[in-house]
C-alpha cells in the first residue's frame, strides 16, 4: 500500500463557506470596479477533493487526495445598445492558497468586456481564412454535427427535409 500526497495548499475542506464566499465576492467586486460599462459580472469558486483508489489483482494498492479548485469570472459591458462580455475561468489541481491574489486577473475579465466595445467591427462579406485542424473541427461539428442529430431531425420536418443522405451543402469550388 502506498499513498500519492499532492500539496492541497491549503486544504479546501477546512475552509467555511463564508471565507469562500468572501474571496468570490472579492473577485465579483473587482471586476465591477473597473468601468461604470460593465453593467453585469458572474464569479464562481468551485472546490473539490477526490479520493482516487489504485489496485490490482498482485496486491499493489495505491490511493491519492487530488485536490481541484476552479474560480470563473464573466463580465458583461454595455454602451449604445451593443454588448460585450469578457471570460477568465482558473482551474487548479492545488488548494485554497492557489485562488488568492488574482483580482487583477478578474479586472483584466472586465477591462477586456469593456476594451471590445470600442473594438472595430468586421463588414460583412466573404474573408480567406487560415483554422488550425482542431478550430476547423469545432466549426464543421457547430454547423452541422448539432444539426444531424438524429433527436433533432426526428423532431423537426424541415430538418429531415433538408438534412438527406448526398445534400450538397455550400458553394462548389
Amino acid at each position: 500500500m502506498a499513498d500519492a500526497a499532492l500539496d492541497l495548499d491549503g486544504d479546501v475542506r477546512g475552509i467555511s463557506l463564508a471565507e469562500k464566499k468572501q474571496l468570490i465576492e472579492a473577485y465579483n467586486g473587482a471586476m465591477l470596479a473597473v468601468s461604470d460599462a460593465v453593467v453585469d459580472t458572474q464569479a464562481i469558486y468551485r472546490d473539490e477533493v477526490s479520493e482516487v483508489w489504485y489496485v490490482n489483482s498482485e496486491g499493489t494498492a495505491l490511493a491519492q487526495l487530488r485536490p481541484e479548485v476552479t474560480v470563473s469570472g464573466t463580465a458583461i459591458a454595455r454602451r449604445n445598445g451593443t454588448i460585450e462580455k469578457g471570460l477568465e475561468s482558473i482551474g487548479l489541481r492545488k488548494g485554497w492558497h492557489s485562488v488568492h491574489g488574482l483580482e487583477e486577473r478578474f479586472r483584466v475579465v472586465a477591462r477586456r468586456a469593456v476594451d471590445l466595445l470600442d473594438a472595430p467591427r468586421v463588414q460583412g462579406g466573404s474573408y480567406p481564412v487560415i483554422l488550425d485542424n482542431e478550430l476547423a473541427g469545432v466549426f464543421i461539428h457547430e454547423a452541422f454535427g448539432h444539426l444531424s442529430e438524429a433527436d433533432f431531425v426526428y423532431e423537426n420536418p424541415q430538418a429531415r427535409e433538408m438534412m438527406t443522405l448526398g445534400r450538397r451543402f455550400g458553394r462548389r469550388s
